[in-house]
């Protein structure tokens, strides 16, 4: 059953499951985007402390993956446990894993080819540099987005959590990538990640697997002790160049391979560059140099190749079963795959015969192969990703295609990096004397200086229901990826509002903002009708505007007033609309007057309506408007209190007598 959350993570959907755990899609709010969150499940064949261990140092390799920040490589984000449950959440991309175009009949074109290959090494280049091997390099782990841009998954992620400290080793996975020294149990660097990038160029090359087997074994005594059949043999169209960078990318002992990602990735420029007539700038054994265009007058002499380290003395290679058999354990290959597949890209070869030939590879000079010539010094190549993905990027103003540039190693300017997508934005300085090889841009929501103007000016902002604290004229800042409402208020103006929608066209927005035109109110007049036999003052928020029978002028709007009359104990609140250019007489419902007289025996005493002081006794016909009265009398002797509830009714008399004991 698949969980709700997991940890923060709100659990989307399962995308996959095997050996290890599952990997589900979720949400992770607190950097507000989708994750590949891959949860480990316990080994029950382990005792619970060597499990404990064996995670821990496997989250351990994970949270090192996570420093690694690189266009071409899925990054690891957070890494940690959830009652009892392990889990790693990564970046979510969508693509194809490179497997679908390792077939025959779905061979992608050579510069497409070239061009994965090459994001590989430079992936695998800034991994190594970082101390981080990758351990698992196949097509499954090699997704191609959008735009061809490559991504490598599951760095640091490759070692199985159970296995000890010193089954450095033991991989996840078929055994058709591995290398020799991980089949042999020896201790791995880089140059077995590019043992196993050198497989996935065969097969994305040829459609055929250099070392190929029906059982383990088969494939494990291949890959120690066979030499893989040329590529340009399985695949005629090829040129003679590859063979040599196969057959170094492949050599059994890491001292005879490409030491790093950017030496193999210039064996691949080396071809490019031979198409474009610049010369290669590697040397590689037993490769041989493309015909110059214009024979010589005379051969040139052979190029010396480097040094290379003395190969160690081979035994005779045992039979299959000898060499498993000789191993103290045994080798376990599981593995999870994820790959959300959602983008299409051609599968046929594409490629004309000729034009892979166009190059000259594989025709020697009359006098053997030619020198190849060193490199000129090299630009500065800047790969650029973003997060999220896909947005557009622009250096100093011009749109650039695909996700590199290149700036001259002497350029001494600082240059103006921009990536977009909607409403988000980023933006970074670039300097060739920082060498910036990798940027990721983390894009965020783009933030509008927007100009508040108002005619006449003075009017107060106010943001979705906040005032700004400001006046206009004045500056604001708002988020273009939310929804705004701006309004402005000044007395005597009716209030000015915009509904800005997010993403809203920004010179709409400036050009609402820039010229905000108020529309005074007009005036109206109020006259309160005076109640008969009396007058009423009329309050506004506690302050004296006029009285009844007068003419007040008011801006047009509606009002809460007032009314009081203190001598009679009259106090009624009414709200009044007021009409521009025109006079309100509202019809108001005060009470009339009645008449009390109060009389206390003794008379030394006092009076009070409610808890207002009236007077001392003899009161005669007091004028006060109709309604329930509490009077109280205080005897003031003995401080003696009476009270007597009257109801006084318009144009009546009443009359009450307190009588207390002397």
């Amino acid at each position: 059953m698949t969980p709700n959350r997991i940890d923060r993570f709100q659990i989307l959907r399962e995308l996959g499951q095997g050996a290890m755990g599952r990997v589900y899609l979720a949400y992770d709010p607190q950097i507000h985007r989708q994750v590949a969150l891959k949860t480990i499940a316990p080994d029950a064949s382990q005792p619970a402390e060597a499990g404990r261990e064996a995670r821990d140092r496997y989250l351990r390799e994970a949270q090192a993956a996570g420093r690694l920040l690189h266009p071409n490589i899925v990054t690891v984000f957070d890494v940690g446990e959830d009652q009892g449950l392990s889990f790693i959440a990564m970046e979510y991309v969508e693509g194809e894993t490179l497997d679908i175009y390792t077939r025959p009949g779905c061979l992608l074109p050579l510069d497409r080819i070239l061009n994965v290959a090459r994001q590989a090494c430079d992936a695998l280049e800034y991994a190594h540099a970082h101390n981080v091997v990758h351990r698992d390099v196949k097509p499954a782990n090699l997704m191609l987005m959008s735009g061809d841009q490559l991504k490598i998954t599951d760095f640091g992620l490759a070692r199985q959590p159970s296995a000890t400290a010193r089954q450095d080793g033991l991989v996840m996975g078929t055994p058709y990538y591995m290398s020799p020294e991980q089949i042999a149990g020896k201790p791995v660097d880089g140059r077995s990640d590019l043992f196993s990038l050198g497989i996935v160029l065969y097969q994305l090359l040829t459609g055929e697997r250099p070392f190929p087997g029906e059982s383990v074994s088969t494939i494990a005594y291949r890959i120690l002790y066979e030499k893989p059949r040329a590529p340009k043999i399985v695949n005629e169209k090829l040129p003679v160049h590859f063979n040599a960078v196969l057959d170094r990318a492949l050599a059994k002992d890491p001292a005879e391979r490409f030491q790093t990602g950017a030496e193999f990735r210039r064996s691949l420029d080396a071809y490019r560059d031979s198409q474009l007539g610049v010369p290669g700038g590697v040397t590689l054994p037993g490769a041989p140099a493309p015909r110059p265009p214009v024979p010589p007058p005379r051969p040139a002499a052979p190029a010396p190749r480097p040094p290379v380290p003395p190969r160690p003395a081979r035994r005779p290679a045992p039979r299959p079963q000898a060499l498993l058999a000789g191993r103290p354990g045994k080798i376990s290959f599981l593995g999870v795959t994820l790959a959300a597949t959602v983008l299409l890209f051609p599968r046929s070869f594409g490629t004309e015969p000729g034009r892979w030939e166009a190059a000259g590879f594989g025709i020697p000079g009359p006098g053997g192969p030619a020198p190849v010539a060193p490199p000129p010094l090299a630009d500065l190549r800047v790969w650029v990703a973003t997060n999220p993905p896909g947005a557009s990027l622009a250096l100093d103003g011009e749109p650039l295609e695909g996700s590199t540039f290149t700036l001259s190693p002497g350029d001494d300017q600082e240059h103006r990096l921009v990536g977009s997508a909607g409403c988000l934005r980023a933006e970074q300085a670039i300097r060739v004397a920082d060498r910036p090889e990798a940027v990721t841009l983390e894009l965020q929501p783009e933030i509008l200086a927007l100009e508040v103007v108002s005619r006449p000016e003075g009017a107060a902002i106010v943001v979705d229901g906040q005032a700004a604290g400001r006046v206009t004229p004045a500056r604001i800042d708002l988020d273009w990826c939310r929804s705004h409402q701006v309004r402005l208020e000044k007395e005597g103006y009716y209030p000015w509002e915009r509904s800005i929608a997010a993403e809203e066209e920004r010179d709409r927005i400036r050009a609402a903002l820039g010229g905000a035109d108020l529309a005074k109110i007009p005036n109206g007049y109020l006259r309160i009708p005076s109640p008969e036999g009396y007058a009423v003052e009329i309050l506004q928020e506690g302050r004296r505007i006029g009285a009844s029978g007068e003419q007040i002028t008011l801006p047009e709007g509606t009002y809460r007033f007032l009314l009081r009359s203190e001598r009679h104990f009259v106090e009624k609140a009414v709200e009044v609309k007021v009409v521009g250019r025109k006079v309100t007489e509202p019809k108001l419902d005060l009470p009339g007057l009645g008449f009390l007289t109060i009389l206390a025996l003794p008379s030394n005493c006092k009076i009070y309506v409610g808890d207002r002081f009236l007077d001392i006794p003899p009161v005669v016909d007091y004028p006060i408007g109709a309604g329930e009265y509490t009077i109280r009398t205080e005897y003031i002797p003995t401080g003696e209190i009476r009270e007597e509830r009257v109801r006084i009714e318009p144009g009546r008399q009443h009359r009450i007598t307190f009588r207390f004991e002397p």
